[in-house]
């Protein structure tokens, strides 16, 4: 007979999946975060979070909506200032000079020559919201100031704790919030300067295909991220759709068991071949020819898993892409924080992770996709199996940005 699950006491520990949701003025948004070890009687959490989270078991949700500025710093004006430009130290990235650039965000310790700020200043980056002449205007205020948050919880896990819970008491929702979300926004609808003169370079400029004739089986996220991933597939994706795959590899990321008539774009032919999901297969180097060689209106729903940073013309390729899909049907492009280097473009080496999702959710704006939507994984135990677990305990943290076609 299975023994009940215990019920979260003061002796208890719990994992708590939590989830936070906004808007802004261009899509909707989600953070999941998992918190491994919640003490709701020690921890800082909304109080109507802590008293339910009292005595719950595994499987109890809550949900709660809180105005802005309740639980993350509210907007100030004061924290919007006018600096000299030169005020912004020079730095390189790759050989190249970085300037700032509107609606993108940098490290405090760039702004080192203003009052107030140390060049070891470990807190969130700020925002520039103009360059002009010798001036520029930059933003403190929390990225997610002014938005309504919606905060909702499952507990996944109840466990015994062992010993003293000592350290720091940790502020669940406000540590979700920190250091990212809200970057993926514009700043005031404006959009984001993503452009330096360096953007598409990279550091192998040479043929793609070349590049990839040689085999590369890598798994770019481990497995608990790819769940993540065939999770947020799997509310596009229906029973028998035909599906794109762009720049497919030796893995298509829809949920198992799901019927779908794939096709498969990519350069690898060893890794396309090897791609059981793939019914069609279709050899095609995107950064050589960005448009597709597929009839319009043939796809109900297009992916482009973990490789988007690689495109020397994004924006040309998502506007053919909204060409093959069925009006209604969705684009999903995912991405983590790993890739080859030789092949990256610059613009994305530069960018914070969030920040990435708001040069996604840019392209897609401007090819005509509408509904978007940003989610992001992060938190989750790597398994103890992965290759990687020596190195880094985390599971990849997984970033979504998806889209309909009008």
């Amino acid at each position: 007979m299975t023994e009940p699950a215990p019920a979260l006491t003061q002796a208890h520990l719990a994992e708590v999946r939590f989830t936070v949701r906004w808007t802004s003025a261009e899509a909707a948004h989600e953070e999941h975060f998992l918190a491994r070890k919640v003490a709701p009687w020690r921890d800082i959490l909304p109080p109507e979070l802590a008293q339910a989270l009292r005595g719950a078991e595994p499987g109890a949700a809550w949900r709660g909506v809180f105005a802005p500025g309740k639980l993350v710093p509210g907007l100030r004006p004061r924290k919007v200032a006018a600096i000299p430009r030169d005020g912004f130290k020079k730095f390189r990235l790759r050989g190249h000079l970085v300037e700032p650039r509107a609606g993108r965000f940098y490290p405090y310790a760039l702004l080192a020559a203003h009052p107030g700020i140390r060049s070891a200043d470990v807190r969130p980056s700020f925002r520039v919201l103009g360059v002009e002449g010798s001036a520029m205007t930059v933003d403190f205020n929390h990225p997610l100031a002014g938005a309504e948050l919606e905060v909702a919880a499952q507990v996944e896990r109840v466990f015994l704790r062992r010993g003293a819970v000592r350290g720091r008491l940790p502020d669940w929702v406000e540590d979700i919030c920190q250091d990212g979300p809200g970057m993926q926004a514009r700043a005031g609808g404006l959009r984001t300067d993503f452009a330096p003169p360096y953007a598409m370079e990279r550091v192998d400029a040479g043929a793609d295909a070349a590049f990839y004739a040689v085999a590369r089986p890598v798994a770019h996220i481990d497995a608990t991220a790819r769940g993540h991933l065939e999770g947020a597939h799997a509310g596009l994706a229906a029973p028998g759709c035909r599906v794109l795959d762009l720049m497919a590899g030796a893995m298509t990321h829809l949920p198992p068991g799901l019927e779908a008539q794939v096709t498969g774009l990519g350069l690898g032919r060893a890794d396309l071949e090897a791609n059981a999901r793939l019914a069609r297969r279709v050899e095609h180097d995107l950064n050589a020819a960005p448009r597709l060689p597929l009839e319009a209106g043939s796809f109900d729903l297009v992916l482009c898993s973990l490789s988007f940073e690689y495109l020397t013309a994004p924006g040309a390729v998502l506007a053919e892409a909204l060409r093959v899909l069925r009006p209604g049907g969705a684009l999903a492009v995912s991405f983590s924080n790993r890739w080859f280097p030789e092949k990256v473009t610059a613009l994305w080496a530069e960018l914070h992770d969030f920040e990435r999702m708001g040069l996604v959710l840019d392209h897609m704006l401007a090819a005509g996709f509408t509904g978007c939507r940003t989610a992001s994984w992060r938190n989750w135990p790597r398994p103890e199996d992965d290759p990687h677990i020596a190195q880094v305990l985390e599971s990849d943290p997984l970033f979504v940005v998806t889209g309909v076609r009008p």
